[in-house]
């Protein structure tokens, strides 16, 4: 694929996530948001102002053996067009990323925070960094690597998620669910790209 299709693409890309939705840029004002009465969120597109961090801290290695057993006893339950082998087939436990991932940023409002990244896109970057260089401090370096210095020199937005377990409980409900890092736009482009 050449460089013109890419842009192309990455074009097409930026229209279809951006149409008629609202970038957040104040962290406060996307929590009040999620916690309003009348129109609440769970999911939102948050551009930070600037990204300070990214931690890779140790967690568990092991899924927690009592969810795993829930998961496990529900895909025993049959669905009317499916056999027992394919059922069987679609339960297979992943192993465990072993470290949790997050992001220090500031928001418009000059505020910081921590927030961690769930997303499947990084769980598998580590894993294949692991499989390549077999050390997992170099696993974590090439992941830093990427959503640190790579990621803070583009155009980085955050999707933005919250879960029904915490939505009105937690003093800041949303975890970060995927990230989008297109290339910084010339203004000139940034304009077109909204007025369409």
């Amino acid at each position: 694929m050449n460089r013109a299709h890419r842009k192309l693409i990455g074009e097409q890309r930026r229209k279809i996530i951006f149409k008629n939705q609202t970038i957040y840029t104040n962290l406060n004002e996307l929590i009040a948001q999620a916690k309003s009465k009348s129109n609440p969120i769970s999911l939102a597109i948050f551009k930070p102002a600037k990204i300070l961090n990214f931690k890779a801290e140790p967690t568990s290695r092991e899924w927690d053996l009592k969810k795993l057993n829930n998961l496990n006893a529900l895909s025993q339950q049959l669905n009317l067009f499916q056999t027992p082998e394919e059922t069987e087939e679609e339960f297979k436990v992943v192993p465990k990323v072993p470290y949790k991932f997050s992001y220090t940023f500031e928001d418009t409002s000059g505020k910081q925070s921590t927030l961690m990244i769930e997303d499947w896109e990084i769980g598998m970057l580590y894993f294949n960094c692991l499989k390549k260089y077999h050390n997992e401090s170099i696993a974590v370096s090439k992941v830093k690597e990427k959503y640190f210095d790579e990621f803070s020199k583009r155009d980085l937005y955050f999707f933005m998620g919250t879960t029904k377990k915490f939505h009105n409980v937690a003093p800041n409900p949303f975890i970060i669910i995927g990230v989008f890092y297109p290339p910084f736009k010339s203004p000139y482009e940034q304009m077109t790209l909204f007025a369409s």
